[in-house]
């Protein structure tokens, strides 16, 4: 078994944010970029900010998704996220559930392959609810996306 060492900026959404941002957004789109590639504090080898992708959605979610997919570019990044736009941008897709049973509980881990990861985003677009429409918009999503596209 190989052992990995991490380390990592803490970017805690408790944080104050810094002053010369307007708002979380902004902070996102142009700061947390800068942050990850080391543009304002030197090397950076991995970062963290937790929930960027709250209080956005359309045009802002896909904004978010393709910095991240620049920030990708020279940067491992991992994100978790409930927006379809930010989930197929990704490379690799996990999907991470709880399991419990009467004795105890685990988080497991399933990468998505395909028509799988078609599912998961369809899925987070329309609820429980998958139908033909979400699928289409959800391979839509993800062709677009790999073509580094913001629809």
């Amino acid at each position: 078994m190989a052992t990995v060492q991490v380390k990592y900026k803490l970017l805690d959404s408790n944080a104050k944010m810094p002053e010369r941002y307007d708002n979380g957004i902004s902070y996102v789109l142009f700061g947390l970029p800068s942050e990850l590639l080391g543009g304002n504090s030197g090397v950076i080898e991995a970062g963290r900010s937790s929930e960027i992708d709250t209080g956005v959605s359309g045009r802002a979610a896909h904004k978010i998704a393709y910095k991240l997919r620049e920030v990708s570019k020279d940067k491992q990044v991992l994100c978790v996220t409930h927006l379809a736009q930010i989930a197929s941008g990704a490379d690799n897709h996990l999907f991470i559930e709880k399991v419990t049973d009467e004795t105890s509980a685990y988080t497991k881990v399933t990468t998505l392959k395909d028509e799988q990861r078609v599912n998961e985003i369809a899925r987070i677009i329309g609820g429980d609810v998958v139908t033909q429409s979400t699928l289409c918009s959800a391979r839509e999503m993800i062709e677009f996306s790999s073509k580094g596209d913001i629809i």
